[in-house]
């Protein structure tokens, strides 16, 4: 089957502030996260109360940017793999 979107080692990490004269905590929401969607297939998210699935969905959606790692929609993915110029919009059967 075709692959819509993959996604390989997505993180978010949000700075938490501490106080004024203390640095910065750091808060990983989603942590190293990979997949990857084929058409006509369901992917489910699954865990406990935050634990970061709306997060990586807000990733995934580009809602966000990533701390590191992105989401490749499937016309990008094979543009990479084929090393030519990607079309100028995505297009999802």
């Amino acid at each position: 089957m075709t692959v819509v979107l993959e996604a390989k080692n997505l993180r978010k990490v949000y700075p938490i502030r501490r106080g004024m004269f203390k640095a910065p905590a750091r808060l990983q929401a989603v942590g190293g996260v990979s997949f990857s969607i084929e058409a006509a297939r369901t992917l489910a998210v699954v865990g406990e109360s935050g634990c970061g699935k709306s997060t990586l969905a807000r990733v995934v959606a580009l809602i966000e940017t990533p701390s590191a790692g992105r989401p490749v929609p499937a016309c990008r993915s094979a543009a990479l793999r084929t090393r030519s110029r990607p079309p100028s919009a995505c297009e999802y059967p």
